[in-house]
């Protein structure tokens, strides 16, 4: 992930947060978090799952934790205070922080609010929410109903506007609270822009740039999920490809994972082995 001019990568299995060299990808000795692992609602003992960074502008890293309902604050490389409880926004006691962005000295963290104990586990069975904190005073300052379910991957940033994929269940193509929602961040209000049925398969990651926003969707067969990539007007919403007919794809299987514009190019990443067996 990338954050105000830095790049990391998070082993989230490991609880570990490296600082990486982005012209050359060399990692620093990285910061462990695994003082945050939990045991979880079904009784496992499971890592504190670091998802997302934000950095804020006197690089305080702002972690949001997936498994361990917290927001953790790391200075240099050991946490930096007491970390802001999330437990309290969810009713099973974690709402699943997925990512975290800072705005205009404030930070926003989408929270997916998944059913711990439901079977299949992790359902979307009630509303997200966007938790908004000052930076400066490191406190919870508003908590915000989303108008779509399951904020998954990391919000995409364009302007004062925070864009967010939301799969709600991906074993269905149609749900009325899934698709891409724009986050106004000067307002904190929101609207889900674009209704998952109009690109044709459940949204699970975003990027933007001015005039051009570009999502992966996949289609609703289990443990299967073929990828393709769409794009849409991230000013009206407006559809320009869909699964039917996508930019790249449909793949076999769940294969785009990784997107984002580079100087006017958009890179995507695609899983399958290569011909030359890489």
């Amino acid at each position: 992930v990338s954050s105000n001019g830095r790049t990391f990568f998070l082993a989230r299995d490991e609880d570990t947060i490296f600082n990486i060299d982005p012209s050359c990808g060399t990692p620093d000795r990285g910061v462990k978090l695994d003082a945050f692992a939990r045991t979880d609602a079904r009784g496992k003992k499971r890592s504190a799952n670091p998802h997302d960074v934000a950095v804020a502008d006197d690089g305080t890293l702002f972690v949001a934790l997936y498994n361990t309902p917290a927001l953790v604050f790391v200075k240099g490389d050991a946490v930096d205070g007491p970390p802001i409880d999330l437990s309290a926004y969810d009713e099973d006691g974690n709402p699943q922080a997925e990512s975290v962005r800072i705005v205009n000295g404030k930070a926003f963290v989408a929270l997916e609010r998944l059913d711990d104990r439901s079977d299949p586990p992790l359902q979307s069975r009630r509303p997200s929410q966007m938790l908004r904190i000052d930076v400066a005073t490191r406190t919870a300052e508003a908590i915000i109903e989303l108008a779509g379910r399951n904020p998954f991957n990391a919000m995409a940033q364009l302007g004062s506007a925070l864009f967010l994929a939301e799969p709600n269940n991906t074993d269905v193509a149609d749900e009325e609270l899934g698709g891409i929602e724009r986050f106004d961040t000067m307002t904190s209000t929101t609207q889900l822009l674009v209704r998952e049925r109009d690109v044709g398969g459940s949204v699970t990651e975003i990027a933007v740039t001015d005039g051009c926003g570009a999502a992966i969707v996949v289609a609703p067969i289990p443990k299967v999920n073929p990828s393709a990539l769409v794009t849409f007007d991230p000013t009206t919403g407006e559809v320009l490809s869909t699964f039917a007919a996508p930019v790249l794809g449909p793949t076999p299987g769940f294969d785009l994972q990784g997107l984002v514009w580079r100087d006017g190019k958009l890179y995507v990443g695609d899983r399958r082995q290569a011909s030359n067996g890489r």
